[in-house]
């Protein structure tokens, strides 16, 4: 199940991901192995909040 938060985040990642038929080798392997799209959700969240919070902080001079 994926948390209505993560969609937009999910979306945006799955739009990077290589399209198209995936061969497979003589030996029965596929193609090349894309990135967990789940894991790198919850990566771009946590830094998307970082630099959200970062952004609010004010400037000292």
């Amino acid at each position: 199940v994926v948390k209505r938060s993560d969609l937009a985040a999910l979306e945006f990642l799955m739009s990077k991901q290589p399209r198209g038929n995936v061969r497979v080798g003589s030996d029965g392997t596929a193609g090349k192995r894309v990135a967990n799209v789940f894991v790198d959700a919850n990566k771009f969240q946590s830094r998307f909040k970082e630099m959200k919070e970062k952004a609010q902080k004010p400037h000292s001079q």
